[in-house]
């Protein structure tokens, strides 16, 4: 859907701003992409994790000229030790160091509100992720029975009729091929 603005009038109602500074922002937020692809970041990232990010870049004089999406995975909102703050900085991790942020510098969008961290929003698919990769996992499994026939990869059987083995030989063959296969 298209953004829309719309300023409030004295008498309450509301009128459509068609042209505006912000619109063309939004349009052309930074010089690498347009707000579509900006947006669908943000999109990805709240559906994956229910958290997407703009982090705010600004001029010398501290105005603000660009935004760009930053994938959640980056960003983690953080309060200070005894702080009385929800939020007061972000800690961002674009490789081996992590940088605080200032909470003003960062555009925070949120699906909810996440009961084990109030800071973060609930992806609706969090949830299904478990699910999906069991679902995942037993059908490779599956799959992997019936490329080998059926049986599984691995058989142990005595060498002749009258072999014997006694329980602390089969628990130091067993500890064995534990170790080789698992």
């Amino acid at each position: 859907a298209p953004v829309r603005l719309q300023r409030k009038l004295a008498d309450g109602s509301q009128e459509v701003v068609a042209d505006h500074d912000f619109l063309r922002f939004l349009d052309q937020p930074n010089s690498c992409w347009d707000g579509i692809t900006q947006w669908w970041g943000t999109v990805l990232s709240l559906y994956l994790d229910g958290n997407a990010y703009w982090l705010k870049r600004r001029s010398a004089a501290g105005r603000l000229g660009e935004t760009y999406f930053v994938p959640h995975w980056y960003l983690e909102p953080k309060s200070s030790e005894g702080s009385t703050n929800l939020i007061d900085y972000y800690a961002y991790r674009p490789q081996y160091e992590v940088l605080k942020l200032p909470r003003e510098d960062v555009v925070h969008f949120r699906l909810g509100i996440d009961p084990d961290n109030i800071r973060l929003g609930l992806s609706p698919l969090k949830s299904l992720f478990r699910e999906i990769f069991t679902d995942d996992e037993a059908a490779n499994y599956t799959a992997s029975l019936l490329r080998n026939m059926g049986t599984p990869g691995l058989i142990i059987s005595p060498a002749g009729e009258d072999w014997v083995i006694n329980s602390e030989e089969a628990e130091t063959a067993k500890k064995a091929i534990q170790q080789k296969f698992t």
